[in-house]
């Protein structure tokens, strides 16, 4: 808050491009990251690593929950799952950090949250790399439940262990 920003980000810049120039209707999760940030406090998990730039289980909750919540839109059987639903552990390492390029010293810890649901996934994953390029998946066996395609960079990875679960809410 106490830096000077010199414009919109990037981010920004392209959703109010395809707002203006396009049909693609674009899922923008930072205002639900915004709102959630404010019960960060000095002894709780947070929506990003500390020391890093992804998000945290947490972060990852909080756009799965705004994911679902743009999905029952349309089809409004499609019901998020409460973090009742998911096992809590302290996620051992030092997760996402900038440590080792700033020279950083060993053994700098992070505190970070990991959800599993409690029970188990009807998507599976699968990976596979093709001319350099790394492709993933989920795919399921019940040819009723819905079809997704979800294109996404690095955070993406982390919304897994929401998104692919159990319910109306699998792939």
């Amino acid at each position: 808050e106490r830096l000077n920003r010199l414009g919109p980000t990037r981010l920004d810049e392209l959703v109010a491009h395809l707002a203006a120039r396009s049909t693609l209707a674009v899922l923008d999760v930072r205002p639900a990251l915004i709102a959630d940030k404010a019960h960060d406090g000095p002894e709780t998990f947070h929506n990003y690593y500390p020391l890093g730039t992804h998000w945290c289980q947490r972060g990852c909750y909080v756009a799965y929950r705004a994911i679902l919540a743009r999905l029952a839109e349309k089809r409004p059987s499609i019901v998020p799952l409460e973090p009742s639903d998911f096992e809590a552990h302290l996620e051992p390492g030092r997760g996402d950090s900038f440590r080792r390029l700033l020279y950083l010293p060993e053994g700098l810890e992070q505190k970070a949250l990991a959800f599993e649901p409690k029970v188990p996934l009807r998507a599976q994953a699968s990976e596979a790399t093709e001319n350099g390029v790394r492709r993933r998946w989920t795919h399921t066996e019940d040819p009723a439940l819905p079809r997704a395609v979800v294109f996404h960079d690095s955070f993406g990875l982390g919304l897994e262990t929401v998104l692919f679960v159990p319910g109306q809410n699998a792939p």
